[in-house]
């Protein structure tokens, strides 16, 4: 596994180590706030019928299903690894997502952000995994309620701000 990761509870203070994990919490619950909470009122908003935006259920399925290839993450490469690819997939998906408008071309948006969802329960895997590798027995109360944190700020972010952005900028 990555020694930079591996000692960074020993060499950097307890503060750096939570503020890394709710930052790293917070990028990947900004993709499931945006397709829980705003994409549904953008399309409800631009009269999309409750049955298509109903279908936008199935992009839970590989936070669902993300146990199936959390061995896999956790046996080839490093968690540093995994974060950073999976940052830079989420970023090239949102610069893809933009070229399409939700209230006329929601299957290949949906696509996309199912793309996105499949990255950002692979990073919450190696979060995960990096959670429990740089802290000790003792800090990892404190580190879950950084996660807790990092969530919620993400989903603030992925719903309530991406709104205001979207309403804007379109």
């Amino acid at each position: 596994m990555s020694t930079t990761f591996t000692n960074i509870g020993s060499r950097s203070s307890a503060w750096l180590v939570l503020g890394l994990l709710a930052g790293l919490y917070a990028a990947q619950s900004v993709t499931g706030s945006m397709v829980q909470s705003a994409l549904p009122v953008v399309l409800r908003d631009a009269g999309m019928p409750l049955d298509q935006i109903g279908f936008l259920a199935i992009l839970f399925l590989p936070w669902a299903l993300k146990f199936l290839w959390a061995p896999l993450v956790d046996r080839y490469f490093n968690e540093r690894s995994w974060i950073l690819f999976c940052q830079a997939g989420v970023i090239a998906c949102f610069l893809a997502a933009m070229a399409f408008p939700p209230q006329t071309h929601l299957m290949p948006l949906a696509g996309i952000l199912l793309v996105m969802a499949t990255l950002a329960a692979t990073q919450d895997i190696a979060t995960d995994s990096l959670a429990v590798r740089a802290t000790s027995e003792e800090t990892r109360g404190a580190a879950s309620g950084a996660s807790t944190a990092g969530a919620y700020l993400g989903f603030l972010l992925g719903g309530g701000i991406w709104l205001i952005v979207y309403s804007h900028a379109g």
